[in-house]
């Protein structure tokens, strides 16, 4: 997979990109998509981390993107200095469907 370019909005000590996985094809389009862990983002609540999921083009980069933390993406889990995205994982066929 491609680098990914560092982006300005993240450059605020919110460590964009501590972890990466790959997430196989999620939205169905042929291309990977892959996670990405900001893992001291401080969007609502100080350092609690945040993960974002990017949907890729065919040459790697970005189409769209769902940021997952306490403040978007329903989910409210997070606590001060949580970190959340210290480490990302790829879940697998969660549905049986052949893709992952």
């Amino acid at each position: 997979m491609p680098s990914h370019r560092h982006d300005r909005e993240r450059a605020n000590g919110d460590v964009f990109g501590w972890s990466l996985t790959n997430l196989g094809d999620l939205d169905s389009d042929g291309v990977p998509d892959m996670a990405v862990g900001a893992n001291r983002d401080d969007d609502g609540i100080g350092d609690a981390g945040e993960v974002y999921v990017l949907f890729l083009n065919t040459d790697g980069t970005v189409r769209s993107h769902q940021k997952i933390n306490d403040t978007e993406g329903n989910f409210t889990a997070t606590s001060f200095i949580d970190r959340f995205g210290s480490s990302v994982d790829s879940l697998g066929d969660l549905d049986g469907d052949g893709v992952q």
